[in-house]
């Protein structure tokens, strides 16, 4: 029979055994935690219900799409333009339109499509400027606009992070935010035409709206257009059959500048889009044409680098 003594020296090295497997499990664990916190951070922050931005640190950039609906696109256009779109929301930002640009754009891609930019679509048309509220965000089919953070993605978990973060779920997010971008989309890239082209205006609208906050964040400035201004008769026009015209920056700052704002240090990238087999559009998309706006972005808004991607 055990003496007292023995079976105090049992119990002694059972509670021994007890304390070494709790601290390895307990370092098991913290190892493990580390392992996956040293994976995607994005996949662990709380975020808004409305706009799957981050909660507390807010979106980490700013990116603003405009759809020009002066002119009609024709359906391959659209379709294009859908898949590129697409294509940059699921992170796969080398996908492009074709470029007459000499560097590479997917850089600025990733930049403007990361997981906590805030992505925000907005329509140049006159309707949009007549606003008392000013220049806002489309509404989507449920009447909220259209201002979101895409998120993680899921290619971004690994192993690790699949214990405490279910990949379907990121998918099917992921999915239902490129729906609400694509039916927007769909919505503003139709056939009808307009009598004006305010892009001046619509831009300056942009530098007074809630895209132009946070501006110490990085901002990104998407325009789908052809680029020809025309604010109506009488009016500033870059096209050269009507009057007012002109291509020259300091004569149009000089002559016809009416509307004034800032987007400084904003990056610009322009779906530019060809309408040379238009015979309205006769003469005027020239590289005088893109000059112009070079030097308005650069000289007017004070706005950052930028190129033409030409479609």
């Amino acid at each position: 029979m055990a003496t007292f003594k023995q079976k105090q020296k049992k119990q002694q090295n059972q509670a021994i055994l007890i304390g070494v497997a709790l601290v390895l499990l307990i370092a098991g664990v913290i190892y493990g935690m580390n392992q996956i916190k040293s994976g995607d951070p994005d996949l662990f922050v709380e975020r808004s219900k409305t706009t799957n931005c981050p909660i507390d640190a807010g979106p980490s950039a700013y990116t603003a799409i405009i759809i020009d609906q002066s002119e009609g696109f024709p359906k391959n256009q659209v379709q294009s333009l859908r898949k590129m779109f697409a294509s940059w929301l699921s992170g796969r930002t080398e996908d492009i339109l074709e470029s007459s640009i000499d560097i590479d754009p997917s850089q600025f891609n990733k930049k403007a499509f990361d997981s906590n930019t805030m992505i925000q679509l907005y329509v140049m048309s006159q309707d949009a400027l007549n606003t008392n509220d000013g220049l806002k965000p489309v509404l989507d089919s449920d009447g909220i606009p259209l201002s979101i953070c895409r998120g993680p993605l899921p290619k971004d978990i690994d192993g690790n992070e699949g214990i405490f973060v279910n990949p379907s779920i990121i998918k099917k997010n992921n999915k239902k935010l490129l729906k609400r971008v694509d039916d927007e989309l769909q919505n503003l890239l139709v056939e009808f035409e307009q009598n004006t082209s305010p892009i001046i205006e619509t831009i300056s609208a942009l530098s007074a709206s809630e895209f132009a906050v946070e501006m110490d964040k990085p901002h990104y400035l998407i325009m789908v257009s052809d680029m020809v201004q025309y604010g109506g008769k009488g009016k500033y026009s870059q096209f050269p059959k009507y009057g007012n015209f002109t291509l020259d920056y300091n004569e149009w700052k000089q002559d016809y500048r009416t509307t004034f704002g800032s987007l400084r240090g904003v990056e610009w990238q322009v779906i530019y889009l060809n309408r040379k087999d238009d015979p309205d559009f006769e003469g005027a998309q020239t590289r005088e044409h893109q000059k112009f706006w070079e030097d308005y972005f650069t000289k007017s808004l004070y706005a950052g680098q930028g190129s033409f991607i030409v479609r």
